[in-house]
C-alpha cells in the first residue's frame, strides 16, 4: 500500500512538472525567421581635380551608419516590451547599384565587433562571418537597446559614386504572450 501512494506522488509530482512547462510553453510564442533589413544609401564624392588619364586614383573611404530597430519590424513591434530573448541566426551584406567603379573593401561594425568582407561582389548576398559568441554578443546588444547600429566602413576606387548595402540580420524572437 505504502508503494503504491510513493508511485502516486512520483505520478503526481511528474504530472505537475509537465503541466508547468506547458503553461510556460502556453505563455510564449517563438517568433522565427525574422528578416530585419536595412538599406543605406552610399555617396562618395569625387575630388575637384582631375588626376592624368594614366595614373591611378587613390582609394577613397566611406562610413555610414544605419541604424535596426525592432520598433519598426511589423512582426515584433507589438511584443516590444515583452521580447525574453533573441537568437541571431545570420547577418548578411548586399552591395548593388555601384554606378562608378569598384567597391575594394566593406567592413561591418555592430556591437563593437568588427568583421570584414571580401571578396566584395556585387548583387550577391554576402554573409558576415561572425563566431556564435559574436552573435549572442550582438542580439543581446539589440534586445538591450532594442536597437542596432550598423557602421559600414569602407574604400572604393573612384569617387564621385554611389550605391546602395542592404544589411540582413535573421533572428528567432521568444516573447511573452501574458505579462
Amino acid at each position: 500500500m505504502k508503494t503504491i501512494k510513493k508511485i502516486s506522488l512520483l505520478l503526481l509530482l511528474s504530472i505537475s512538472f509537465v503541466g508547468c512547462d506547458k503553461v510556460k510553453d502556453l505563455l510564449t510564442l517563438n517568433i522565427d525567421d525574422v528578416d530585419m533589413t536595412q538599406t543605406t544609401e552610399i555617396s562618395v564624392a569625387g575630388s575637384t581635380s582631375a588626376a592624368p588619364a594614366r595614373v591611378a586614383a587613390a582609394s577613397t573611404a566611406f562610413t555610414k551608419t544605419a541604424t535596426v530597430q525592432l520598433s519598426q519590424i511589423e512582426d515584433i513591434k507589438k511584443y516590444l516590451d515583452n521580447i525574453k530573448s533573441i537568437t541571431l541566426n545570420t547577418v548578411m551584406c548586399k552591395v548593388t547599384g555601384v554606378n562608378n567603379g569598384v567597391v575594394q573593401s566593406l567592413s561591418l561594425t555592430a556591437a563593437n565587433v568588427t568583421k570584414s568582407l571580401s571578396p566584395i561582389t556585387v548583387g550577391v548576398d554576402m554573409p558576415v562571418s561572425f563566431t556564435n559568441a559574436e552573435l549572442i554578443q550582438i542580439a543581446s546588444s539589440l534586445l538591450t537597446n532594442q536597437k542596432l547600429d550598423l557602421v559600414l566602413n569602407g574604400t572604393v576606387s573612384q569617387a564621385p559614386v554611389t550605391f546602395s548595402i542592404t544589411t540582413t540580420l535573421n533572428a528567432d524572437f521568444v516573447v511573452k504572450v501574458v505579462k
